[in-house]
Order: structure tokens, then sequence, then C-alpha cells
């Protein structure tokens, strides 16, 4: 188990909660006492105390970095998440807190009664021990991805997918305390309702480009989805196409150095090299970190001296390369 823990935390670092999970486990489910559950936990958290120091000193990767200013979110996002595993419609990949108006606007309080409320009727309600054990597991799962922790978005399904297991965990509780004909009438129309929405998305999860076509009905003006279609279209040689996505995006964010630096590519590709110099000069002004733009400034800067030249530019030594390395349209 130590072992595979630690492939987990190297391959998802939200491995990072499982000795959490271990210690609820020990206290909620096997009841056991204090000092032995942390006896059963501890070899799981040295695990998790190496990896840290080791990603600290040896990885080049950023370490975990805290917004307090955001811990007033989290209960907001907490119930946005409950909603998702509730009612699991309008997924898309670019999810926002301001998607539900009437909980970015709920005053602070609120939110954190509706929160505590949820726990205690979860509680409540939780009469069998693996209940509970799967209401901890929830919160340790979802605990993360509350705000508190500066990632790359605000809210993703995909956060939810280790948190879920213990969600459904103490949903099956609550199921099992219904009468059984009327347990077989609910889980018939929830397997119903789900397999319907399954189909629905494997259709959106097809390929790179309807994935985001689909993204972008709920976020149309999304500068780094406009991107991202962008980057599908250009995998797929579809260059008028990505290099309409990639001007959206500089249209909505015209600083974005990634999308600047992409579609001169795409200009590159369709021989507009004065343009495509223009846009690579602009990635570069705006992010003068981003090597992919400065290395095809770099190499646009080298070869238009030899355009520049082109009338009198000796090209016998070229001549002299293909004789010694190409023979017969081959080169060696």
């Amino acid at each position: 188990a130590l072992v595979l823990f630690l492939l987990g935390l190297l391959s998802k670092e939200i491995a990072i909660v499982f000795p959490f999970i271990v210690f609820a486990y020990e206290y909620l489910y096997l009841n056991s006492r204090f000092k032995s559950c942390l006896k059963r936990s501890m070899p799981f958290f040295a695990v998790l105390s190496s990896f840290l120091m080791f990603r600290y000193f040896f990885l080049a990767g950023p370490m975990l970095k805290l917004d307090l200013n955001k811990i007033f979110l989290a209960p907001k996002i907490l119930i946005y998440y409950i909603r998702l595993l509730i009612f699991p419609i309008k997924l898309h990949m670019q999810h926002r807190l301001e998607e539900a108006s009437f909980l970015i606007n709920m005053p602070f309080i609120l939110a954190l009664l509706i929160f505590i409320g949820l726990i205690y009727i979860g509680l409540r309600f939780a009469k069998r021990r693996f209940m509970r054990f799967g209401l901890a597991w929830f919160l340790i799962g979802v605990f993360p991805f509350l705000g508190i922790i500066i990632l790359n978005a605000d809210i993703a399904e995909h956060w939810l997918y280790l948190a879920s297991f213990g969600f459904f965990l103490f949903l099956s509780g609550l199921f099992a305390q219904i009468k059984p004909l009327n347990r077989k009438i609910a889980l018939s129309i929830a397997a119903l309702f789900l397999s319907i929405l399954t189909f629905q998305r494997n259709t959106v999860w097809r390929d790179d480009i309807s994935i985001y076509q689909d993204a972008l009905k709920y976020r149309p003006n999304d500068p780094k989805l406009h991107y991202n279609l962008g980057n599908a279209y250009l995998r797929h040689d579809l260059l008028n196409e990505a290099a309409k996505e990639y001007s959206i995006a500089i249209k909505h964010n015209p600083d974005y150095a990634y999308a600047l630096n992409n579609l001169g590519l795409v200009l590159e590709k369709q021989g507009d090299t004065k343009a495509a110099h223009q846009h690579y000069e602009m990635a570069v002004t705006s992010d003068p970190k981003l090597d992919a733009a400065k290395n095809n400034l770099l190499r646009f800067g080298l070869t238009s001296l030899a355009f520049a030249q082109e009338t009198y530019f000796n090209h016998s030594l070229y001549g002299e390369v293909l004789k010694k390395f190409a023979s017969d349209g081959k080169v060696d």
C-alpha cells in the first residue's frame, strides 16, 4: 500500500489526501482509538512528508501557494460542487462560480450557515458507519479545491473524481433507508437519467475539437478556450480555422502571448512571413519569458538576412552539401 501510495503521488498529486482518508477510515469506520488511528496512518504521512521534501528540493515545480482571501468563497464553491454531483447538467471544462449568480451574490454568513446545515443534515442521517466515513471522504477529497489553494482554475469537474466516491458512498446509505419498492423505482430513474447524460457527454468527448466547441457554448468569450480550440485545429492542420480562433482569443486578451505566437506559426505556414514576424515580436513583448516566441523571433532574425540578400547570395555551399548527402532524391 505504501509503494502504491508513492506511485500515486508521482502520478497525480491529489493523492496527498490519502493519509487523511486512511485516518478517517480507522476512526469513523473501524471505530479505532485515536492513538491506533494515528499509528496506522503514520507510515502514509511519512511517505507524504518524504515526497513533499523531495518535491521541494529536487523538482522544479512550484510548491502549493495559499490565498486566504478566498476562504470566504469556500462554502459557496462546496455548494456548487454538490449541485454538480446531484444535478450533473451544463457540464463543461471552464466552470466559473459567477455562473451561479445566486451563489456569488450570497452573503458569506448565509453560505456558511448553509454549509454547516448540510454537514449537520449529513451527520444526522449518517446512521451507518460507512455513511459517516463516506461523508468524511468527500470533505477530505474536495478540501484542496475550495479556492484556498491557488490552482489554474476556480472550479473543475475532474477535481470531483476522488471526492465523489465518498459522496456516493454516503448517498447509497440514504437509498438503503428507502422502502425496497421505492428504492428500485428511484434507482431505475437515476440510472436512466445518468445513462442519457453519459451518452450525450460521450458524443461531446469524441475528439478535442468537439470538446472545446461544446465548452464555448457556455463561455463564448473565454480567450483560453478559443486558444485551446485553435490548438486543436492546428493539430488537425486546419489553418484557417486555427487562425480564426487565435484571433478571437487575442481580441478578448490582446496580451495573450501564447495565442500571438501560435497565430504567428499559422501565418508562417500560410506564407505570410511578414505578419508572422510581427506576431512573434508582439508575443515576446507580451511575455519576454516565452521561449517558443523568442526562438521563432531569433529564427526569423537569422533567416531574414539570407532573404534580404537573395539577389547576390552564394548558393554554391548548399550545392556541395546536396551532392555529398543526397542521392537519387534520398537524403543520407
